[in-house]
């Protein structure tokens, strides 16, 4: 064997050497571009709420007419600090079931705290109907007024809170 062979084999050694190097970095590569794709774009997880509606109670279901107060409790319990989303909507909910109407507010809070809230809401004279957006009267029946509370991003549980009440036969 010459040098000639003999350098050209050790060439051909090395080749194959830093060949396989470099398709072991290149498959280690692909691996990782594969998991950060799987990472960015699988779908995102609900985390747990930080925030909680505990205790919301009106005593029994009252049956009110419209001008009359609706007058129940909330316990808020907070467990971190962020902007939080309240969302408060009334619900008829005897057939035809529907939304009267709907609101959100952003709350702030600094840390963990616990809140005790009493609230009291009068039922309107009427509401608008979200079909015809015309005035309308309450029907007699069930109803609900939802408390909602979840941090503004929406990827946390949402806490909420049922208040049943009804509207009475005969009110004027």
């Amino acid at each position: 064997m010459n040098v000639l062979e003999t350098r050209l084999q050790a060439v051909d050694t090395r080749y194959k050497a830093d060949r396989n190097l470099l398709l072991a970095v290149l498959g280690a590569g692909i691996l990782l571009q594969g998991l950060l794709f799987w990472l960015v774009w699988q779908p995102d997880a609900v985390h747990p709420a930080a925030m909680e509606i505990r205790g919301a109670s009106a005593g029994d279901a009252p049956a009110l007419c419209p001008g009359e107060a609706l007058t129940y409790a909330l316990d808020l319990v907070v467990t971190d600090a962020g902007v939080y989303a309240l969302d408060v909507a009334v619900w008829r909910v005897s057939p035809p079931a529907v939304v009267l109407f709907s609101e959100t507010r952003r709350v702030v809070f600094a840390g963990e705290q616990e809140y005790s809230l009493a609230r009291q809401w009068t039922v309107p004279g009427a509401y608008i109907e979200p079909e015809t957006g015309m005035p309308a009267r309450w029907m007699p029946g069930q109803y609900e007024r939802l408390h909602a509370i979840s941090d503004v991003s929406r990827d946390a549980e949402a806490s909420i809170a049922v208040i049943p009440f009804a509207i009475r036969e005969g009110c004027e």
